[in-house]
């Protein structure tokens, strides 16, 4: 899925989901911090996500609203893409 939204995001077709769109690539963000950053706040993330992550190098701290709050992004995002595209 992250694969075809960056597909779409490039190509402009999903430029009527801007927000949600927003809230997916933060999630993403999150993601590659998570997996390629040792679990660690790296520059790209203070970046994209500058009011919940400030300072680089500190362990990314999640709580449980954030973890649910992906699926729902993802969710909402899965049925935008199958219902409009």
């Amino acid at each position: 899925m992250i694969k075809k939204v960056d597909n779409l995001i490039k190509g402009g077709i999903a430029n009527s989901q801007a927000a949600l769109i927003d809230r997916w690539c933060r999630k993403v963000t999150l993601r590659n911090a998570l997996i390629h950053n040792a679990k660690l706040v790296n520059e790209e993330l203070t970046q994209e996500w500058p009011e919940k992550f400030t300072q680089i190098g500190i362990p990314i701290t999640l709580e449980d609203g954030d973890v649910i709050r992906t699926h729902t992004v993802a969710y909402d995002l899965a049925k935008k893409l199958t219902n409009n595209f």
